[in-house]
Formats: structure tokens, C-alpha cells, sequence
């Protein structure tokens, strides 16, 4: 049985504030269909990435397994597509009935391997690398957002396809998509990674429940972060009168032989100490609730993302 550990994991792009990923762990078995979901952004594509190797990062990936990604890029679309599928493949024309095996079960005629590959309609290539995918035996396989450019018909074929395989993470906007194929979400929100054992539409309940609490404990959250807000600017406007006090107590005990002329700095020192200690246990209060509310995030329902071709193909 193959596993991915992955331990302390952080991460940040050059110019980035903080890490995409802090100090993340996961250990993911290599026969789980996983949904990675969350906000653009977030890091799905990026995830994918470190698990590649093709980005530096903090902390350990440990694997057994060997990746394969999609979409895999094509060098040359003007060769012809049985060409640009072995090559791929790294297999020679006597296997070439492994990816045909796949290209069937994906709906796709064989015909397509005598046409140059840039020829082919965007739904006719992504069924044909997902079969190069699927022919490769012992990887375990990461795929970017199958259904760009499908229409409903072959979105549903490539859901019925996936359902049969395991071993894959998968990323999709398409809500109706990835609910039929995954028996686990991998959810990125914007200060949290949560592992769910399910498909997307309990996930989906649970987001739901969680987030109905959490929109409560935020509306707290930032009536809490107002009300020390005023009382900061309080503690700094009487931090602020303080020398004024000063002065004026000067103004009225001058002349007196029973005023210690220390009295006054004296008086002055510990009202400003006192509103200066008063003021930083609000501000890091404030910081401290505001920490709190980073963790509470909105992700808006996955939608179908289809999106009709941009060539028109005769039938």
C-alpha cells in the first residue's frame, strides 16, 4: 500500500506577506479519490505543485508512489495524435492498445489518433491525455481541472470514467462534477486545511454547519474589536491630556511651600504609565480577536464550470 506523508509542510511565493501553507500535515493513501476544493488562490494548483517537487519548500513530503500529472504538456500538437500520446506514454506503437483500451471506455474513436493533435476539439484532448493518464499503471495520478471545455454530455462521461479508478487527487469547480467521483475532500480555506472522509456533498453539511457558527462568533468577534477600538482611542486621548493635567495642577499648587516639587512628575508618570499598560492590554486584544476572525472564511458553492469550445467542429 503506497502513502504521501506530508509533515510541517510550509510554503510562500517571493513577495508574498505570509505562507500559503503553515506547517501543514497530512498523510493521504495511495487508493483515495480526493477532491481538492477551496477559493482561487487558496493553493490547490500550487499543492499539486510541491508534491512534484517543482516548488522549494519547508518541512518533509514522503512518498512511495510516483506522480503523474494532468493536463501533460504537449511539445509538438502538429504531430499526429497516436504519436503525441506514445510519446507522452514513453511507450512504442506495440502499446499503443493500452491507451485505446482507455480512450474507449472514455467514448473517444480511434480515429482521433490519425489526426494531428491541434486538430482535435478541447474535449476530444482531454479525454485523450486523461486515457494516457490512466494506461500508466502504478502512479498516482493528480488532475487540474478535467472539465474545462467540456459540455454536459462529456462531463458526464468522465465522471462515469473516474468513478471506476482510484488513486487520484483531483481539482474541479464543478460541484456536480467532483460529487460523483471522490470518497474524500482535502477543503483549503483561508486559515484552515480540513480533511473530510466523504464526497463533496458532505462536506458540504458539514462547511454549512460549521460556517452557521462561525458567522455567529464573527459578528462577535468584530463588536468586540469596535468596542476595544473606542476604548483604545479613549486610553490615547487621556494618555494625551495628561501633560495638560500636568500644567495646570502646577498652576494651582504654585507658590504652596507643602507641594514637593516632585509631586507634580511624580503624578504625571504614573497616570501616563497607567494609560500606556491600560492601552497595550487593549491593542493586543484587539490583535488577538482579530487573529480570530482570519479563521473564519466564506467559500462561495462550487458551480458548473462549463464552457462551450471556442472552435466549431463539423460533425
Amino acid at each position: 500500500m503506497g502513502t504521501i506523508k506530508i509533515h510541517d509542510l510550509s510554503f510562500r511565493y517571493d513577495g508574498m506577506s505570509s505562507n500559503l501553507f503553515d506547517k501543514f500535515s497530512l498523510n493521504i493513501d495511495d487508493s483515495w479519490k480526493l477532491g481538492l476544493i477551496g477559493r482561487n488562490g487558496r493553493g490547490k494548483t500550487t499543492f499539486l505543485r510541491l508534491l512534484l517537487g517543482q516548488l522549494a519548500y519547508h518541512g518533509q513530503i514522503s512518498t512511495n508512489v510516483a506522480f503523474t500529472y494532468f493536463p501533460q504538456p504537449v511539445h509538438d500538437p502538429s504531430q499526429m495524435t497516436a504519436t503525441v500520446l506514445l510519446n507522452i506514454a514513453k511507450m512504442d506503437s506495440s502499446e499503443l492498445w493500452r491507451i485505446q483500451i482507455e480512450m474507449d471506455k472514455l467514448q473517444l474513436s480511434d480515429n482521433v489518433l490519425e489526426r494531428p493533435f491541434n486538430t482535435l476539439s478541447p474535449g476530444e484532448r482531454t479525454k485523450a491525455l486523461l486515457a494516457v493518464m490512466f494506461s500508466e499503471s502504478g502512479t498516482f495520478k493528480l488532475i487540474d481541472e478535467p472539465t474545462n471545455h467540456l459540455d454536459v454530455a462529456a462531463r458526464d462521461v468522465v465522471a462515469d470514467y473516474l468513478k471506476g479508478k482510484t488513486g487520484f487527487i483531483v481539482v474541479s469547480h464543478d460541484r456536480y462534477f467532483i460529487d460523483q467521483v471522490i470518497d474524500h475532500v482535502l477543503s483549503i480555506d483561508r486559515e484552515k486545511i480540513r480533511l473530510f472522509d466523504d464526497n463533496y456533498e458532505t462536506w458540504q453539511r458539514e462547511f454549512d454547519k460549521t460556517n452557521a457558527s462561525e458567522k455567529v462568533e464573527k459578528q462577535h468577534l468584530q463588536s468586540e474589536i469596535k468596542r476595544l477600538d473606542v476604548t483604545a482611542n479613549k486610553i490615547k486621548q487621556w494618555a494625551g491630556n495628561a501633560e495638560a493635567k500636568k500644567s495646570q495642577l502646577a498652576y494651582k499648587y504654585q507658590g504652596r511651600v507643602m507641594m514637593d516639587k516632585g509631586f507634580l512628575g511624580h503624578k504625571a508618570a504614573k497616570i501616563m504609565k497607567r494609560s500606556k499598560n491600560t492601552l497595550n492590554r487593549t491593542e493586543m486584544a484587539i490583535d488577538e480577536k482579530k487573529t480570530l476572525l482570519k479563521n473564519i472564511d466564506e467559500m462561495p458553492q462550487l458551480t458548473l464550470n462549463y464552457q462551450p469550445p471556442y472552435q466549431q467542429h463539423l460533425m
